[in-house]
């Protein structure tokens, strides 16, 4: 079982360590600040240790878990570059959207927008003709989308609504529906990641990935992300329109800076993919069930007993409910009561008797050389 990033859900967890299921952290990452490293947080330790490995995303992660007794831990990097990567690769041919790009027009792209990230950009929109606009917001309700359509001082088309004629018409085109933006940021040549002037950023990968300068708002510290976007020069942040302003005239007048950029954010997201390839070179996916194999803290399979005795395909505890079963065929009289006995012992031992083992049908072969 995989958990990413920021899952611990402990019910589920404490389930799987009981019955021997290996358990994996992927992309996780951990703050001093956060409960585990508190002196109250003993039972959000205990949850931690229930994971066989951890693949975190940085070397601080590393050693707070270290602080904490958690050693069965691995810097792979984050996963979700192999993602983008993918994504781009897979990105949906949108005609609609090209055709109203154009051929020379300079396309900003603003993603997962919320209502303070729109009055910043739409105001500049408005007043730089030399640029066309798509926005697809967060929220995308009709009042929402009111909101931002009177706002709006030139055209603008909804995509649900546009055709071939009309999106020639329009300067802002409207993204009113799911599952586009991501291969909508590769028409732009700056995009606007949203969030930044609430609780936190969106995704700045999806964008970066496809090598164009990324802009967010000052909220942006908890993502690892797009702090080091920041270092790499592939990205920046603004507080307010002055500086939204200062930086958009730039990167219009400024065609060196504006491809420098870009250049630096892809670049970031190539260099740090490869956590994935690494995640699975660690982790060996032998063949074998439950009871044939444990998972030990290293990722590596160990057999517990002879793969070739065709007891192997049975533990130890259900050998004794096999017996106890085929006991209870043979008195007909105590069926009743061995039936009882069996399924409490299946449930107090955490087996599916009837899943587990059909000693007759099966596994015949087994069932047989228990009978001798």
């Amino acid at each position: 079982a995989f958990f990413i990033k920021y899952e611990f859900w402990k019910n589920y967890l404490d389930e799987l360590h009981k019955r021997r299921i290996p358990v994996y952290s992927v992309s996780s990452i951990f703050r001093r600040e956060q409960i585990f490293f508190k002196w109250y947080g003993g039972t959000y330790r205990n949850v931690l240790k229930d994971f066989d490995h951890l693949f975190v995303q940085n070397e601080a992660s590393k050693r707070y878990l270290s602080k904490i007794g958690i050693s069965r831990v691995t810097v792979v990097g984050d996963t979700r570059f192999d993602r983008v990567l993918q994504i781009r690769e897979e990105a949906k041919e949108l005609p609609l959207v090209e055709k109203f790009k154009g051929t020379n027009s300079f396309t900003f792209v603003a993603g997962s927008s919320w209502g303070p990230d729109e009055d910043l950009f739409l105001e500049y929109f408005n007043n730089h003709p030399e640029m066309k606009l798509i926005i697809a917001p967060h929220v995308i309700d009709e009042n929402h989308l009111v909101e931002i359509i009177g706002k709006l001082k030139r055209p603008y088309v909804r995509y649900t609504r546009a055709d071939e004629r009309n999106v020639l018409k329009a300067d802002c085109l409207i993204i009113d529906c799911f599952g586009l933006l991501s291969s909508i940021y590769r028409y732009g040549e700056i995009a606007y990641i949203g969030g930044g002037f609430g609780v936190g950023i969106h995704n700045t990968l999806e964008a970066a990935v496809y090598g164009i300068p990324v802009i967010f708002g000052p909220k942006y510290q908890k993502f690892m992300e797009a702090v080091q976007l920041l270092e790499a020069k592939g990205a920046y942040s603004i507080k307010d329109y002055d500086e939204l302003k200062t930086l958009l005239d730039r990167f219009l007048t400024d065609e060196l800076f504006l491809r420098e950029t870009g250049t630096n954010a892809g670049y970031y997201v190539t260099s740090n993919a490869g956590a994935t390839e690494k995640i699975m070179h660690m982790i060996n996916f032998s063949i074998c069930s439950v009871d044939q194999c444990e998972f030990d803290i290293r990722g590596q399979y160990k057999t517990l007993i002879n793969k070739e005795s065709p007891l192997s395909q049975l533990s130890v505890i259900e050998v004794i409910l096999c017996l106890l079963r085929s006991f209870g065929t043979l008195l007909i009289a105590f069926g009743s009561l061995s039936n009882w006995v069996v399924n409490s012992l299946s449930f107090y031992f955490q087996v599916d008797i009837y899943s587990f083992f059909d000693c007759f049908d099966k596994k015949k072969q087994a069932s047989t050389e228990l009978y001798k």
